[in-house]
């Protein structure tokens, strides 16, 4: 009789982790779905903001592993579309930042289009800011390839 409540106490605990897990993958191909279809700043940054919570919900609960890693990851790429927005409707007034944080990212040298932007800026963190906020297809190719990936 101990064994069984073990055994169903650890597949509820697996279930609930895979549950978890498929949420923030579904909230991750939502919002690329919304991309894929057009959506407005105000609209993105809404999705987003709720795509992160789920996504940081289900980090927060598991230990570290490759499917969080992954996921994490892509949630980043996302942030930075998020960021390369939010300074395109500013009018370019703040490029670097965004710049700074692809430059450092060195995950994202995996994406094609990412890295060609930033050795066609030579690595300067305020070249790459303005590329990616003028044109951030190749964050956003390199997020829809990443979320591809996981099965």
């Amino acid at each position: 009789m101990k064994k069984a409540i073990i055994t169903l106490l650890v597949s509820t605990a697996a279930f609930a982790q895979s549950t978890s897990a498929k949420d923030a993958l579904d909230a991750l191909r939502g919002l690329n779905s919304a991309i894929d279809a057009g959506i407005n700043l105000r609209d993105y940054t809404k999705r987003l903001a709720d795509a992160k919570i789920v996504v940081d919900r289900f980090a927060a609960d598991q230990p570290k592993d490759p499917q969080r890693a992954a996921l994490e990851e892509i949630m980043r790429v996302y942030v930075l579309v998020g960021k390369a927005f939010a300074a395109r409707a500013g009018a370019y007034e703040n490029t670097t930042p965004l710049g700074e944080a692809v430059v450092a990212d060195s995950k994202l040298e995996s994406c094609e289009g990412v890295a060609a932007v930033v050795k066609q800026s030579k690595s300067n963190a305020h070249d790459v800011g303005i590329r990616l906020i003028a044109r951030p297809q190749p964050l956003l190719q390199c997020a829809a390839a990443k979320l591809a990936e996981i099965k």
